[in-house]
């Protein structure tokens, strides 16, 4: 997955002009930053919490899926005002808003993902995570 992202990349920057790959770019950057909000560490809360106890699995799968999507819309208008607050022509709106949800629907499975560690007993891990991410958050 990561060579064919890579080479695609690099096709894009071959033949795209540099104003359009910088804008494509941008677009991208800006739709992570906006997902990158939807997450909120609930992960990490599904692993702890179902790893303690399994009964939980699908009641926090449910709530973690629902307050992401909740949250992913409400990142969209936050995603318009991102675009012109950098004043992009207004043709790209579509791209951006196509980007995002290509983007949102790709990541959306690390729910699922983290309810199958929680079931391999992942508590320490995500807490060892959440260290982590706060260790990274405020060392910039």
């Amino acid at each position: 997955g990561k060579v064919v992202a890579a080479v695609y990349f690099v096709l894009l920057a071959k033949y795209l002009s540099e104003e359009v790959f910088g804008t494509y770019n941008l677009l991208i950057n800006i739709a992570v930053v906006a997902l990158v909000l939807s997450y909120w560490g609930l992960d990490y809360v599904l692993i702890r919490d179902v790893s303690r106890d399994r009964s939980l699995g699908g009641r926090y799968l449910a709530g973690t899926l629902f307050i992401r999507g909740a949250i992913a819309l409400c990142a969209l208008p936050a995603l318009v005002l991102l675009f012109h607050y950098y004043a992009l022509p207004s043709r790209y709106l579509p791209l951006a808003l196509t980007i995002y949800v290509t983007y949102a629907l790709s990541h959306g499975n690390s729910a699922f993902l983290a309810l199958i560690r929680a079931h391999e007993t992942m508590e320490y891990e995500a807490g060892a995570a959440v260290i982590y991410r706060l260790a990274m958050l405020f060392s910039t």
